[in-house]
């Protein structure tokens, strides 16, 4: 069978929101993914959380920096080690709620056409908990659309994206943005 979802998650100093967003994702009951870690020489413990995963779980891949390049270049190396009919990227510091990807899935079937599918997401930061909701859409491109138009829409949290639409327009290098680290 096909993997249906490449699941990417950059990876850098996330020490304290890691463990959590990774169960997150292995909680889930659709069990059709794969996770592919990308550590960009975080200076924290992030780098044995991922190994530790690693370990435990086949579905798991780890693409390990030896210097630290950004979200961007972390984002693309994901892209380019992934499998899946889609690509959702997940940052190190949120997670999925339960069901989540049965609902991401359900979705995509339904909108088998579309290329974007803005998610709602949950984010932790600083021991609160604050939940992000974005209503649940599906954007449609035609791939013959310019460029800078779709990749100007990928600034939310989490993206799930067809992977022949990443093919040709990966993540340019960012110098700030809402994600850089």
């Amino acid at each position: 069978n096909k993997i249906l979802f490449s699941i990417v998650i950059p990876v850098y100093n996330s020490e304290k929101y890691l463990t959590q967003c990774i169960e997150s994702v292995q909680k889930q009951k659709f069990k059709n993914f794969e996770i592919i870690l990308i550590e960009d020489k975080s200076t924290d413990t992030s780098y044995k959380i991922c190994n530790f995963f690693l370990k435990k779980y086949r579905n798991i891949k780890l693409i390990n920096h030896k210097k630290r390049y950004g979200v961007s270049s972390s984002r693309n190396d994901g892209i380019k080690a992934a499998v899946g009919n889609y690509i959702i990227f997940i940052d190190s510091d949120d997670y999925l709620l339960n069901d989540g990807l049965k609902n991401i899935a359900s979705l995509s079937a339904k909108n088998n056409s579309a290329d974007v599918i803005f998610l709602n997401t949950c984010a932790i930061r600083d021991r609160a908990e604050e939940t992000v909701h974005h209503r649940l859409e599906s954007m449609q491109y035609l791939k013959k659309r310019n460029p800078k138009m779709i990749l100007g829409v990928l600034g939310c949290m989490a993206q799930n994206l067809k992977d022949e639409l990443l093919e040709s327009k990966p993540y340019v290098d960012i110098i700030l943005g809402p994600d850089s680290y």
